[in-house]
C-alpha cells in the first residue's frame, strides 16, 4: 500500500488526528487544481514556440528571387505567386471551424504537413532537384504553405484562451506578438548558418515548424477549469479583471 501523500502526513503531526473525508476532498481539489494551472502555464510556454516558428508565411521576400531567377517569371508573375500565398491565409476559417471538431493535436498536425508539402516542393525546385513546376502548381504549394500558418495560429490561440479564459486579451496579445519576431529568428538564423542560402532557407521553413509542432502535440492541451478557481495567473493579476468583476 503506498504512503499517504504529504499533506495528509502534515496534518496529521499539527492536529494529532488523520484528516477527515471533507478535508482529503478539499486538499485533492487543491492539488488537481494546481496541476491544472501547471498544465496551462506548460502549454502557453509551448504556444509561444509554435508561434515563433508560424510565421514563415511573411518570409517570401527572402526566397522569392530565386524563384523569379529559376522560373523565368517577371515581375507581375512574381506578385501574383505572392497573391497565392495570402490567398491561403484566407481560408483560414477552415481551422477555426475544425478547432470545435477536433483535437488540437491534429490541428498542428494538418499545419505542419501542409509547411511540409508547400515548402518542401518550393525547396525541391529551388534547389534544382526536380526541374521547375508549372506555374500552377506552384501557385497551390505556396497557397499550403500560407495555409498551414493559419492552423498552427488557431491551434495554439483557441488553447491558450480557453486555458485563461479571464486573461484572453494578455494571451492573445502576449502570442501574436511571437508571431512578427518568426520573420527575424527564420531569417537570422539562416544567414548566420547558411550565408542566405535560398534553398537552406526553405529547409528551415518547412522542417522547423513541423519538428516544434510535433512537440507541441505533447503538450498543448486544453484544460477544464475548476468551479472555485480565481484569476489565471498573478503575473495577469494588474493587466486583466478580476473574474468577480466580471
Amino acid at each position: 500500500m503506498p504512503p499517504p501523500p504529504l499533506p495528509y502526513l502534515l496534518l496529521l503531526w499539527t492536529h494529532g488526528q488523520a484528516p477527515s473525508d471533507q478535508t482529503r476532498a478539499a486538499l485533492n481539489s487543491k492539488q488537481a487544481s494546481n496541476s491544472t494551472r501547471c498544465g496551462w502555464w506548460l502549454g502557453l510556454v509551448t504556444a509561444a514556440w509554435v508561434q515563433c516558428v508560424s510565421g514563415n508565411n511573411y518570409t517570401f521576400s527572402n526566397y522569392s528571387h530565386a524563384l523569379k531567377t529559376l522560373m523565368g517569371l517577371t515581375q507581375l508573375q512574381l506578385n501574383d505567386l505572392s497573391v497565392a500565398k495570402d490567398i491561403g491565409k484566407a481560408f483560414g476559417l477552415l481551422a477555426g471551424l475544425a478547432s470545435d471538431r477536433v483535437p488540437i493535436w491534429l490541428l498542428l498536425a494538418v499545419g505542419s504537413l501542409e509547411g511540409l508539402l508547400g515548402y518542401g516542393a518550393q525547396w525541391m525546385v529551388v534547389s534544382g532537384a526536380v526541374a521547375p513546376l508549372p506555374y500552377w502548381q506552384i501557385c497551390v504549394f505556396l497557397c499550403l504553405g500560407g495555409n498551414s500558418t493559419t492552423w498552427m495560429n488557431t491551434a495554439v490561440l483557441v488553447t491558450c484562451i480557453r486555458n485563461f479564459r479571464w486573461s484572453r486579451g494578455p494571451i492573445s496579445g502576449l502570442l501574436k506578438g511571437y508571431v512578427g519576431l518568426s520573420t527575424a529568428i527564420f531569417t537570422d538564423t539562416c544567414s548566420v548558418l547558411f550565408a542566405n542560402d535560398p534553398a537552406s532557407f526553405l529547409v528551415m521553413l518547412a522542417v522547423v515548424p513541423a519538428a516544434v509542432c510535433a512537440l507541441a502535440m505533447v503538450f498543448l492541451r486544453e484544460g477544464t477549469a475548476a468551479a472555485d478557481e480565481e484569476d489565471d495567473g498573478r503575473c495577469f493579476a494588474h493587466t486583466a479583471p478580476s473574474r468577480r468583476d466580471r
